[in-house]
């Protein structure tokens, strides 16, 4: 693949990451300046019954074979050898599947939903409505799987800034609604009414420019041969069993939490986890963009030219990540000050304590994504679920044995140590197979940024400390401290980035070649030079 044709691909792939993490940060602002709101209407039982709720359901939902991750691979390859009757057959087959899951687990639910409900503890004046709302959390749930399979078909064909755009529409349109129906009375029915008026507003634009951008997407059921879906299932049965560790890893936590503790306790658990889920939301930028962009790639010019991109690819996000969660973790007091407000100010100390191992836990399955991205790419995802596996089965264990005496704290603490395991094995396993060389590919930049990053969140820890030592502040004042923290942390991170040479005069190569001719003289400064080549 020529020069030309290379910086075309890679600008589309960072256009693509860039369109996801725009959407993606309005998306969380939104969601996270409404959390206040609908923690203080709803109450912190109520709104912790919700959250369980919505755990408990994607137990059942991630049942799909890995028929998600599929479609996105198998569009970006057929769509570039020019195969669209196999991409028909596909995403109707995927459509009828995720109906006829949706059908089975819906009377499943219907059947044993009041056994569910007797297992959780929670005040009894909610219990009479706890059931009909597993059902309707399931009902929407089963429903926007539907909507995942045009999402899929759209990201592979490499417009993952639509499917950003119109995931963006859906939430917007859900924060609306549910804030409109608690403010007229009608509590957890409101918020449910909200779910489905998202589903409304995004499945009609979903369809309508799928059937734009591709022609008709569907095709006759008697049409559909066994050959494309073959595909799907033979990589997406390792993919869906690395779904299923993946959700019993993540997911457990609040379930946990509400079986063992309280409602009330999930919603705190949820409070901390929504911060550093946008940590998360990091790989998922670059790993949504990179999936369809690798398995284009190796149709095109085979494996060995997605090596570059997997060590690139784990250095940004590691940098990303490790900086976002160490600014977060600093500045945690004045965080929960200026989101929260007066609210759940007893659980404060918590709050921040449950924040900082999930954010380290954030940056440690980061840093796990790119490779398991690129195993994805390349239709070798079993390592991928041997992690997954080792990883779900440890934190589960740990949880178990932590959590009866140290409560919220011990499940969180469980999860990470268990990623931590799960990870290093990972990473062992994967330079073999793959024949990288683990220190030179990730032991080294992580040793650099993991430096950074303690030495700036030190140094902000610090300022915070002084800032807030008169009590917790107004909101106003700590907004006002926030940016104060945020410029001392970032100043200091970013000088410490060109002096440890994290990046490198081809990082910068790389990025000129990938913008716009009209920033090229703005990333000539002079810090720029530094920040990349420490001169």
């Amino acid at each position: 693949m020529n020069v030309s044709v290379a910086s075309s691909h890679s600008r589309r792939t960072v256009a693509n990451m860039l369109a996801l993490a725009g959407g993606h940060s309005g998306s969380t602002l939104v969601a996270l300046a409404m959390t206040p709101f609908f923690y203080g209407t709803l109450g912190a039982a109520k709104y912790g019954l919700w959250m369980l709720f919505f755990s408990l359901v994607q137990y059942a939902s991630v049942v799909d074979f890995g028929i998600g991750p599929g479609i996105v691979k198998y569009v970006a390859e057929d769509h570039t050898l020019g195969k669209h009757d196999a991409i028909r057959q596909m995403v109707t087959f995927a459509s009828l599947f995720y109906l006829g899951v949706g059908a089975i687990f819906m009377m499943l639910f219907v059947i044993f939903g009041h056994s569910i409900i007797a297992l959780i503890k929670m005040p009894e004046d909610i219990r009479p409505d706890a059931y009909p709302l597993l059902l309707g959390v399931a009902g929407y749930f089963f429903l926007s799987q539907l909507s995942f399979t045009l999402h899929g078909m759209i990201c592979g064909l490499g417009r993952l800034d639509v499917s950003a755009t119109i995931r963006a529409v859906s939430l917007i349109a859900w924060v609306f609604a549910s804030f409109m129906a608690l403010r007229l009375g009608f509590g957890l029915v409101g918020m449910l009414a909200g779910s489905f008026a998202s589903l409304i507003v995004s499945m009609p634009i979903l369809y309508a420019f799928a059937r734009k951008e591709f022609g008709h997407v569907y095709c006759w059921p008697t049409a559909i041969h066994w050959g494309p879906v073959r595909r799907i299932f033979v990589t997406g049965g390792w993919i869906q069993l690395s779904s299923i560790m993946y959700l019993i890893y993540a997911q457990t936590n609040g379930i946990v939490i509400g079986l063992a503790v309280n409602v009330a306790a999930v919603a705190v658990y949820d409070l901390a986890s929504r911060l550093s889920r946008s940590i998360r939301a990091i790989a998922y930028y670059v790993n949504a963009a990179l999936l369809p962009a690798m398995s284009a790639l190796e149709a095109r010019s085979g494996p060995t030219a997605i090596h570059k991109a997997l060590v690139d690819g784990s250095r940004y996000v590691a940098a990303i990540s490790f900086c976002v969660s160490g600014f977060v973790i600093s500045t945690a007091p004045i965080i929960f000050a200026a989101w929260l407000g007066s609210r759940a100010q007893n659980q404060r100390a918590l709050l921040i304590e449950l924040l900082i191992v999930l954010c380290i836990t954030a940056v440690i399955e980061n840093y796990i994504g790119v490779p398991s991205t690129v195993l994805r790419a390349t239709g070798a995802p079993k390592v991928e679920a041997i992690y997954t596996v080792t990883t779900a089965f440890m934190s589960v264990l740990l949880i178990v044995l932590l959590v009866p005496r140290f409560g919220v704290l011990g499940v969180v603490v469980g999860s990470l140590v268990g990623s931590l395991i799960g990870g290093v094995l990972f990473l062992i396993s994967f330079g073999r197979i793959r024949q990288v060389s683990i220190m030179d590919s990730f032991g080294k930049p992580l040793a650099k940024l993991f430096f950074v990053t303690v030495v700036s969140a030190t140094a902000t820890w610090l300022a915070v400390q002084f800032l807030v030592r008169h009590g917790t502040p107004s909101r106003p004042v700590a907004f006002l401290e926030l940016a104060v923290g945020g410029c001392v942390y970032f100043t200091i991170f970013l000088t410490l980035l060109g002096v440890t040479s994290v990046f490198s005069s081809t990082d910068l190569a790389f990025v000129k070649r990938i913008v716009p001719t009209r920033f090229v003289i703005p990333i000539d400064r002079r810090f720029v030079r530094f920040l990349f080549a420490g001169r």
